[in-house]
């Protein structure tokens, strides 16, 4: 049969996106987890905008295949500041860590 090709670049767009999505999930329980739930909404806020700012424009001048960028940009967005804000994390947790151990030395 014949092919469509924006059909098929939407897949494969959005399959790329796909890849990503399993780590939003897995920093959103992190998060919560550790408690850190304001680092969590600075990154669902900030996903937000972007996602918001993207979509009209892509939409207008791209049209399908511009939602379909949006998406891709939004999740590497949010796996990008998941991955910064959990080293943050991380390292907050280590200078816990290394505190409490030399007041136990005392």
């Amino acid at each position: 049969g014949e092919k469509n090709f924006t059909v098929v670049n939407i897949l494969m767009i959005i399959s790329i996106s796909i890849l990503t999505s399993p780590l939003g999930t897995f920093f959103t329980q992190m998060f919560i987890i550790k408690k850190e739930t304001k680092l969590f909404l600075k990154v669902v806020q900030f996903t937000f905008l972007t996602n918001m700012i993207l979509v009209f424009p892509m939409i207008y001048f791209f049209e399908v295949l511009g939602l379909a960028y949006t998406i891709l940009i939004s999740q590497l967005v949010h796996m990008f500041l998941n991955l910064k804000y959990y080293r943050i994390t991380l390292q907050k947790g280590r200078i816990k860590y290394v505190r409490n151990s030399r007041l136990s030395r005392f």
